[in-house]
C-alpha cells in the first residue's frame, strides 16, 4: 500500500460555479504564487483518471468571511505607448467613442491617426507618440472618468 501523501494549504475561496453536465461543482481556491511549489509537491498534478480526493475546511469558521481587499487598478502609465494602445483598443468606451465596431478595427484607427504602420513604432517614433498621446487626452476630455479605469 503507497503512503498517502499529507498537505496543508492556506488559501481564499474565489469561485464557485456549477457543472451541470457533469452534476458536480467547482470551487476556486487561490493560493499566492510563493505556494505553487509546495501545493504541486503535496497534491500532485491533476490527470485524467486518477482522481486526488481533498478535504476542505474554513479558516476562523466562527468568524465571519471579510472580502479581501480589491485590488488597485493597474495604472497604464508605466506600459509601453504600444502596449497602452494595445489595451485602449480594447477598452468598449474608446471603440465605441473612436465608432468602429471591435478592437481590431480600433487598432486600424489608431494606426491610422498617429501614421504609423504598427503599434510598435509608437515606442519610437516621437510624433507618432505624441499623436497617439493627444488622442488619448481627448478621449479622456470627451468622456470624463472613462480612462480612471486604466490609470
Amino acid at each position: 500500500m503507497a503512503a498517502e501523501k499529507h498537505a496543508m494549504l492556506r488559501g481564499l475561496y474565489a469561485d464557485f460555479r456549477l457543472v451541470k453536465t457533469r452534476s458536480v461543482a467547482q470551487i476556486v481556491i487561490e493560493i499566492p504564487i510563493e505556494s505553487a511549489g509546495q501545493f504541486h509537491d503535496g497534491f500532485g498534478f491533476p490527470l485524467p483518471g486518477q482522481e486526488t480526493w481533498v478535504a476542505i475546511a474554513r479558516l476562523n469558521a466562527g468568524a465571519p468571511a471579510s472580502p479581501p481587499a480589491p485590488e488597485p487598478k493597474r495604472s497604464i502609465a508605466p506600459l509601453t505607448p504600444a502596449a497602452r494602445a494595445a489595451l485602449v483598443c480594447k477598452n468598449a468606451d474608446f471603440i465605441a467613442w473612436v465608432n468602429v465596431k471591435n478592437e481590431d478595427e480600433a487598432a486600424d484607427y489608431v494606426r491610422w491617426h498617429c501614421g504609423v504602420g504598427s503599434r510598435s513604432e509608437l515606442n519610437d517614433d516621437k510624433e507618432a507618440r505624441s499623436r497617439f498621446e493627444a488622442l488619448l487626452t481627448e478621449f479622456d476630455a470627451q468622456t470624463p472618468g472613462r480612462m480612471a479605469e486604466m490609470r
